[in-house]
């Protein structure tokens, strides 16, 4: 949560909202918040999701039901580690990871549940990518397995073994309901661009009126060309803002260049301080004597 230009603005980033959140300081201040960025990954009233505890427990009855199978976890890069620590005390066994997973967990600094050695645990973390009908085929052909892929998309297993579970990071629409209601921001920006939610979510939004910024056409100019400054805008050519280093025996001096563009209350300050740039000296030439 930041504030820009007296705007408050907040991130939610991927998360999955619990009320708990809400005693969180930032969010206890009564400010409203201007623009709200909403991880809406699963912003669809007709997707129902579980829990991540019962998503969890779902997962747990599978595994019971298979006491003699390997069990392969489906996963991403990153996410869902606690979802791996919960299994691994559960079940009593390491859970096996690669190397470079392994160096991702470490800096999670979580408990120690994870293996990189084949054979040490029932529970193994592969990439979501790794589960296929021929790496099914070639796992039970080595040792009964089964894969399990906890995630909210929707996937059509092509193998009998794999299970899918609405197991999910992401918080749901009826998470998402409650948790806009509660802030009641006066806008809402999605951070899944081709999934529009805004629509939503209009009864929830404040009645406070919007602030309005118009980005001034000097700077917009100086946006799209960012190595030739607009006319007018400041005194030096943008070249001139470079550091450079002074040549020996090269007189410099010290500069600072305030350039303030102010429009309808909003002014942008650009500072630059102590800058060493070479003053440029005339030699004078020794004329020639008849």
């Amino acid at each position: 949560m930041c504030t820009v230009i007296n705007r408050l603005f907040s991130y939610t980033g991927d998360f999955r909202y619990s009320p708990s959140m809400l005693n969180c300081p930032p969010l206890q201040n009564k400010k409203t918040i201007d623009v709200l960025y909403l991880d809406n990954t699963n912003c669809n009233p007709a997707q129902k999701l579980p829990s991540r505890k019962e998503a969890t427990n779902q997962i747990k009855e599978i595994i019971e039901k298979h006491p003699e199978h390997d069990i392969v976890i489906g996963l991403y890069h990153i996410g869902k580690e606690s979802l791996l620590v919960d299994l691994a005390k559960y079940f009593k066994t390491w859970v096996i990871v690669t190397p470079q997973r392994l160096e991702r967990l470490k800096m999670l600094e979580l408990e120690n549940v994870f293996e990189i050695k084949n054979g040490a645990g029932r529970i193994i973390a592969v990439y979501l990518s790794e589960i296929t009908y021929g790496n099914m085929v070639r796992w039970n052909r080595d040792h009964s397995t089964i894969a399990i892929i906890p995630t909210s998309r929707k996937i059509n297993p092509n193998h009998k073994d794999i299970h899918v579970v609405p197991y999910s990071d992401h918080s749901s629409f009826e998470e998402l309901t409650e948790f806009v209601s509660r802030l009641k921001p006066c806008s809402i920006v999605p951070l899944v661009k081709t999934e529009k939610c805004e629509t939503y979510f209009k009864s929830y939004l404040s009645a406070t009126k919007k602030h309005e910024v118009t980005i001034p056409e000097t700077v917009k100019a100086y946006m799209k060309n960012p190595n030739k400054m607009a006319v007018g805008l400041i005194r030096y050519p943008l070249r001139n803002l470079i550091r450079k280093r002074a040549a020996k025996g090269v007189e410099t001096f010290e500069d600072n260049l305030p350039f303030v563009v102010e429009h309808q209350k909003c002014s942008l300050t650009l500072y630059k301080e102590k800058y060493s740039l070479p003053r440029k000296t005339m030699k004078k030439k020794n004329k020639k004597q008849v």
